[in-house]
């Protein structure tokens, strides 16, 4: 019992000392604490899978920095760690709070999907052409949506464009070099910063919750598909695990109650690419597919 209260009180402070002082790096809070990194890191990353505190994309080092919801905009600090490209795109964004993706050099568009923490992708649509556009992460979807509107100004028809966060496909010109595009397509085609529900694509609620998971989860989107707004979507993803880079075929539906069919036909989707399928949804399985899972245990993930 006095071990857990230990346990209890060392976690209390760690996130005061964060509260008071965050962004902070893991060997920080060690050092404050007197204690051992690897136990102060294993706290840390328990605090990010709880939600009670964010892990940055940007590194110190080498290491991730960890902070308060509302402590993003002291994330600049780590400004002067930044690669060479991405500290340019960080200053180029910064200085110009939004930022047209098809007017940037080939070497800008990546450097700025590298910059998660501080780039934030707008999909422009007017009409049935689409565009991207990144703004600084501190400026509002209401300030972007008037830059963007000047800066389109001409371009346009009678309608006015609608902005709208997006997760950024790849682009075929993004890299010259053609040796370089399979190198660089999973950099532009990362899980970018979490993001606003109202912010989603037509208000899509459903497809906001899933950018967050991944998020939180270091996942990357290889590829994806909307089937149908707010209730289903598919992707390829791929995350680091202890024995490697693991690669899952997902189906995502927003229902109360996923079925065995609704699992045996996105079964057969993963099972045509070769991929282990991993079933998300904010619903319940009913008796069937439970029993289901159960028969095919080594095929199937499932989480709600």
């Amino acid at each position: 019992m006095a071990d857990r209260n230990k346990v209890a009180e060392t976690k209390d402070k760690i996130l005061e000392y964060v509260k008071e002082n965050g962004p902070l790096l893991p060997s920080d809070i060690s050092k404050h604490m007197n204690g051992n990194l690897i136990f102060a890191s294993a706290i840390l990353s328990e605090f990010v899978s709880n939600k009670l505190l964010r892990m940055s994309n940007a590194k110190i080092g080498g290491s991730k920095l960890y902070y308060f919801p509302g402590q993003e905009g002291k994330l600049v600090m780590v400004h002067k760690h930044l690669p060479e490209k991405p500290r340019k795109a960080f200053e180029l964004l910064q200085q110009q709070r939004v930022v047209r993706d098809s007017f940037c050099e080939p070497w800008e568009r990546v450097a700025l999907r590298e910059i998660k923490d501080f780039a934030v992708p707008l999909m422009v649509s007017v009409g049935d052409k689409e565009e991207v556009f990144w703004k600084w992460f501190t400026v509002s979807d209401e300030e972007a949506t008037g830059i963007i509107r000047s800066a389109l100004e001409g371009e346009l028809p009678k309608e006015e464009p609608k902005a709208e966060v997006m997760p950024v496909e790849e682009k075929a010109d993004v890299v010259d070099e053609p040796k370089k595009k399979a190198r660089k397509r999973r950099e532009e085609q990362q899980v970018l910063e979490p993001i606003a529900p109202a912010a989603i694509h037509a208000g899509d609620e459903f497809a906001g919750s899933l950018l967050r998971f991944f998020g939180e989860s270091n996942v990357f989107i290889l590829e994806q598909k909307l089937v149908k707004r707010n209730k289903e979507i598919n992707f390829v993803i791929e995350f680091p695990s202890v024995i490697g880079k693991a690669c899952y075929y997902v189906k995502a539906k927003n229902k109360k109650k996923v079925s065995d069919k609704d699992l045996g036909g996105a079964f057969d989707e993963a099972k045509s690419g070769h991929l282990p399928l991993l079933f998300l949804s904010n619903g319940e399985l009913t008796k069937k597919a439970q029993n289901f899972i159960s028969n095919h245990m080594r095929g199937i993930v499932f989480r709600q």
